[in-house]
């Protein structure tokens, strides 16, 4: 099989108005390209770290953006082949009209990733994208930046599944990230006959965030960190309908050993004044990445998911 790899393009300044390939096959797959784009002067268009015109698969290609203005960004396509393993880093520049991991118009789009740690994004967001096959497995990592989103899906398929996506919102870049009108959906298609929740994770390790809605996630981790106080709000939601959650996993651990956190204290872990729709779910304790010395209980209380320190 013809295999385009190994590619580099860096691009520091300039406007470019035609599309930006790490590499592109018409013939062939696409393996391990990429396109580094920074610059303040930078402006274009479509950037894609690796791009397949056929059946074939566009794997591990990435597109890192440091700075620039772009108007899509897309870590590995392929027409009608798999987009596997491919993904996007941000920590700068402004992307305005969308932002994908992996695409494919005919294939599966598995894996695959997107990295924001700055800049801002005027735009939709999905790990992995595809028209009819599995979306599944994809992750969406946002650790800073603005982030204007409507849609923040970590799989996206018309007709397929899209299951087992993980997004994960944490501060790690030292500033929380900031969202307007965003919706985070685990899983999102345009079928109810397959799958779009199974195995959809979201992870949130900071406290203060606000956005309009999360749907189709069956785990909802929330990971307090040392400077939690008593009363704090981890996650406000606008959704004029309220947010239903029902049938989830809603886990809580304590993400360090020096909490000032005492028994009977309480954290908000999730607010909606519309309302919060909490059927059939499961409250539980979260095992890794946390101090198995601090225990809570959770319930719905009111408008609020609440989590108390035993």
């Amino acid at each position: 099989d013809y295999v385009a790899t190994g590619n580099k393009v860096i691009i520091n300044g300039g406007s470019f108005t035609n599309k930006i390939y790490g590499a592109y096959s018409q013939w062939g797959k696409v393996k391990e390209n990429v396109v580094a784009v920074g610059g303040s002067t930078t402006e274009m268009k479509n950037v894609y770290g690796g791009y397949v015109n056929d059946a074939n698969t566009a794997e591990k290609n990435w597109v890192t953006v440091t700075d620039g203005k772009i108007d899509n960004v897309v870590g590995g396509y392929s027409w009608s082949g798999d987009a596997i393993e491919n993904s996007v880093t941000i920590s700068g520049g402004t992307i305005n009209k969308g932002v994908k991991g992996g695409q494919t118009a005919d294939g599966s789009a598995n894996g695959n990733k997107v990295i924001i740690s700055g800049g801002e994004i005027n735009s939709k967001i999905y790990g992995g994208y595809c028209t009819s096959e599995p979306a599944d497995g994809n992750e969406i990592t946002i650790s800073g930046g603005k982030i204007n989103s409507e849609v923040i899906a970590g799989g996206r398929s018309g007709n397929g599944t899209a299951i087992n996506n993980v997004i994960t919102i944490t501060a790690a870049s030292g500033e929380k990230p900031v969202f307007s009108a965003d919706t985070i959906y685990g899983g999102d298609n345009t079928t109810s006959s397959k799958d779009k929740r199974t195995g959809n994770t979201l992870n949130i390790h900071t406290k203060g965030l606000e956005m309009k809605n999360i749907a189709n996630f069956e785990n909802l981790n929330f990971y307090l960190q040392e400077d939690t106080i008593n009363g704090d709000t981890i996650l406000t939601l606008t959704n004029a309908k309220g947010t239903d959650i029902s049938g989830s996993n809603v886990n809580v651990g304590m993400a360090g050993s020096s909490s000032t956190l005492r028994a009977g204290d309480k954290v908000n872990l999730l607010t909606n004044s519309n309302g919060i729709t909490a059927d059939n779910v499961t409250y539980g304790r979260l095992q890794q990445g946390v101090s198995l010395e601090y225990e809570f209980t959770a319930e719905l209380s009111g408008n609020s998911i609440v989590a108390t320190l035993v």
